[in-house]
């Protein structure tokens, strides 16, 4: 279980184990070179938005206003047609749905059938927190879930 946040200039990941470790990364401009115009005018860069990474089953995420929330869920859905759906949320004022998109895990890359990781991205509107319910649905209509998953979201 890994969540990610990754910012212009620094990357913070959280590493699983008995204490959280960050490690950040920071790029810095080299001596002598020159150094572009955002970085010399600090005023005129504009806001990075970070993409805040949680994989299920992470329960809790923070994120700041403008920053995109990608939720990662393991799913069986191009060869059993099972794929998550949000049932519930989040909340207008703090998130809004962007889109969903599956990817395959790279060791499966080249295998038939097996699992894909369901990508489902939200957009930080505004402050303040949410829930965001999932549920996991066999292929066909009228199914019933056989699976959920609930992400409560603080927004700063």
């Amino acid at each position: 279980m890994i969540v990610s946040v990754m910012r212009s200039g620094f990357r913070l990941l959280g590493v699983p184990a008995l204490g959280a470790v960050l490690v950040v990364v920071a790029a810095s401009a080299t001596a002598g070179a020159a150094a572009p115009s955002a970085l010399r005018h600090p005023s005129a860069a504009p806001v990075a938005r970070a993409t805040v990474i949680v994989r299920a089953p992470i329960a809790t995420a923070t994120a700041m206003v403008g920053d995109e929330v990608r939720v990662e869920l393991v799913a069986c859905a191009a060869s059993c047609g099972y794929t998550w759906r949000v049932r519930r949320g989040p909340a207008a004022s703090v998130a809004r749905y962007v889109s969903t998109k599956f990817r395959r895990p790279p060791a499966s890359q080249g295998l038939v059938g097996g699992n894909e990781i369901e990508m489902v991205t939200f957009l930080a509107t505004g402050k303040g927190s949410t829930s965001i319910v999932f549920k996991y649905f066999p292929p066909g209509e009228n199914r019933k879930p056989t699976r959920s998953y609930r992400l409560s979201l603080q927004v700063d």
